[in-house]
């Protein structure tokens, strides 16, 4: 399900008029909480982004907070979400046979261990149902045609975030910036994050690559690479992922 997609003006007039934080999502940011079966290293890493990622839910839709989805995300999501689904799948599956192998060796040494029981289809029907949740909670901008000149310049003199060519990083980032210059020129002072995983594109050392660094700088924006990170610079409220 998807929102209907609205230029940059609009989105200004309806961020100014709220004075909320705003939060700028990727396509690397919604996909990492389809991944967490196969990428989360520890509990923590687990329970800080799903903490994280429910809380920045539950204050977009209480309208404390706006989410910003910008062009072409919704169309990245939709190309990679079903391989992403399916190395999930594989990770839960692999845990249970791993598991299985072990209770038969426990077993055999006269050391019974109770089966485990993990539920895949839930666990990806949760992860996929957050994540759709966050894209219907966002404003979608539309692309912009006149921020072509923009984008073409940065990948021909392979500015960040452009890699080897790469453009859909360079039309996300330069939608993103006018976004933020626009609303911060109409008087937004709340705080503006741009959630991105792409370390390699975007950082050095988790922070952001010049010119990303001076242009955020500009306008009073900040790059953060987890979710729950994002929640912190947004300065809200967290709450559990239980609750």
């Amino acid at each position: 399900m998807r929102t209907t997609p609205v230029s940059v003006a609009e989105a200004v007039r309806s961020i100014v008029a709220s004075q909320t934080p705003v939060l700028f999502l990727d396509t690397c940011a919604l996909l990492d909480i389809v991944r967490l079966p196969f990428r989360a290293r520890s509990t923590g890493d687990s329970e800080n982004l799903l903490t994280a990622a429910i809380s920045i839910l539950d204050k977009a839709r209480e309208d404390q907070l706006s989410l910003v989805i910008p062009p072409p995300v919704p169309i990245e999501l939709q190309n990679n979400l079903s391989s992403v689904e399916q190395e999930a799948r594989n990770a839960v599956e692999e845990l249970r046979l791993r598991y299985n192998v072990l209770t038969s060796i426990q077993k055999a040494a006269g050391k019974p261990a109770s089966s485990l029981v993990i539920e895949a289809d839930g666990i990806i029907t949760f992860l996929k149902d957050l994540t759709t949740q966050l894209i219907v909670s966002s404003t979608e901008l539309s692309r912009d045609d006149e921020l072509d000149n923009r984008i073409l310049t940065r990948i021909a003199n392979n500015r960040p975030p452009s890699s080897k060519g790469a453009v859909n990083d360079c039309i996300v980032y330069e939608h993103t910036l006018q976004l933020m210059r626009n609303i911060r020129d109409a008087g937004h002072r709340q705080s503006l994050v741009f959630l991105t995983s792409n370390t390699n594109d975007y950082c050095i050392s988790r922070a952001p690559k010049e010119p990303i660094r001076a242009e955020l700088d500009s306008v009073d924006a900040r790059l953060c690479t987890t979710w729950n990170w994002a929640l912190n610079e947004l300065g809200l409220t967290e709450r559990s992922a239980g609750e």
